[in-house]
């Protein structure tokens, strides 16, 4: 064969094989994200909680901005919540 089709050849398979899709990274990143934050905000530290507040930024969902208002509900530390509403402005 010609250099010119293997070419061609070897491009369709590497199009052709199954892989991880930018969006199933994604979904994997939120999924790893989401309960790295629930174990932070479990934490009886108050730093702690408030940098698990940071690991949503990157995040601009409906899910995460669900995720940091329940967390509001139980938060008693003014200086976490103020860092989880940073993340939110």
């Amino acid at each position: 064969m010609r250099p010119s089709v293997l070419i061609v050849l070897s491009a369709l398979l590497l199009v052709a094989l199954p892989g991880r899709t930018g969006s199933a990274v994604a979904d994997e990143d939120w999924k790893r994200v989401k309960k790295d934050f629930k174990k932070g905000i479990r934490s009886e530290d108050w730093r702690t909680r408030r940098s698990a507040y940071t690991d949503l930024a990157y995040f601009e969902s409906a899910e995460a901005v669900k995720e940091i208002l329940s967390a509001f509900a139980k938060e008693q530390n003014p200086a976490v919540v103020l860092g989880g509403i940073e993340v939110l402005a």
